[in-house]
């Protein structure tokens, strides 16, 4: 039986789909290459921009954005399957391939447009609330993080908006793909179930992807924030809210990556959620040096040293030599053989404490 395979379109193959359709030129360098034109979508001028090293798309004034299959599927009228044979992939037969299936992203919930807005009020109702910001802090997590992630606060349970939210710390689900799929809440303690989504939303690859070599993904989303808020100059950093949530709707975001650190709650669910990559290439099972608890916030308070132990997951890099060939000394402020050339910095840095050499 034919297995799915999933082709990665990018570079010069990835530019020439888009010009069937639209002239593009080099506009800057930035992600290995930025192209403009007019989008072939709205036909706005010079509005269109594309970077083939990533095979990314987005449109500045109509919204579009994705990647080659996403491009397919808009512009042609194709479904998912027709647009992975297209593109030289593959798909198991029959209609009801459950891979194929689980490869379509959730749809956003039909009061979109409400949740947002029903997302900025509670965030500004957090930010006045000083024991609902305390949690938060006690977490870990700082006003900074607090206001990229745009979390809120619900004090009582109710319709709002004709969107029953209960009370409790609420989480915007704004996906990687810049799609909203809804509100997830973290209610008081003592309440079950500890998360609840709100009816009609979906768990999204939820993170900020930069384009950097590694990803890091954790099991919760507050513990992705606090890792991004930490380490999130080594590292991409993303979550999928659960560990029950599926991450091939999401693998073309993927791809990219060299290695994906996958750094689940140390648990049974978590166990579980584990095995839903294997479909996954490039991921790598990680376990927090952790005893009694269990995921990233835990290994925090407990004085854990989280950015250290990240950077020591990355791949190696080449260490320094000194002109006679022998291997320069470690780095003198962590100890670590790391050393990495920084062009920005025109010198050597580590890249597990950052300190520079020039």
């Amino acid at each position: 039986m034919a297995t799915l395979t999933i082709p990665k379109v990018t570079g010069p193959s990835f530019l020439a789909w888009l010009e069937r359709d639209t002239q593009l030129r080099k506009a800057a360098a930035t992600r290995g290459g930025e192209y403009a034109g007019a989008c072939p979508f709205c036909g706005g001028r010079d509005r269109f921009r594309a970077w083939p090293e990533q095979g990314r798309y987005w449109c500045r004034q109509c919204g579009a954005e994705g990647d080659a299959i996403d491009y397919l599927r808009r512009k042609g009228g194709l479904g998912f399957r027709e647009a992975v044979v297209a593109l030289g992939g593959q798909v198991p037969a029959g209609k009801s391939a459950p891979d194929v299936k689980r490869c379509e992203k959730p749809a956003a919930p039909s009061w979109g447009a409400r949740g947002q807005g029903l997302a900025q009020e509670c965030h500004e109702a957090l930010l006045k609330d000083a024991e609902a910001l305390a949690w938060l802090h006690g977490r870990g997590l700082s006003d900074r993080t607090i206001a990229e992630f745009g979390l809120g606060f619900n004090v009582g349970t109710g319709y709002r908006y004709g969107v029953y939210l209960p009370a409790g710390w609420v989480i915007p689900m704004q996906g990687v793909d810049g799609g909203f799929y809804g509100l997830q809440v973290r209610q008081p303690d003592g309440m079950t179930p500890k998360y609840k989504l709100v009816a009609g939303s979906h768990h999204p690859l939820l993170g900020r992807l930069t384009g950097k070599h590694c990803l890091l993904v954790t099991e919760g989303g507050f513990d992705a924030m606090l890792a991004w808020q930490i380490a999130g100059d080594l590292v991409d950093v993303a979550t999928l809210g659960s560990a029950s949530a599926d991450p091939l709707p999401w693998a073309l975001h993927l791809l990219s990556y060299q290695r994906i650190l996958l750094c689940y709650d140390l648990d049974d669910a978590g166990e579980r959620g584990r095995a839903k990559w294997a479909g996954i290439g490039g991921v790598v099972q990680v376990r927090l040096p952790l005893s009694g608890g269990k995921d990233v916030t835990d290994f925090v308070k407990a004085g854990g040293d989280l950015r250290g132990w990240v950077g020591s997951l990355l791949p190696q890099a080449p260490a320094i030599v000194a002109d006679d060939g022998e291997p320069a000394t470690p780095c003198p402020t962590c100890g670590a053989m790391a050393w990495a050339w920084s062009a920005v910095q025109d010198g050597y840095i580590c890249f597990r404490c950052k300190y520079g050499k020039g």
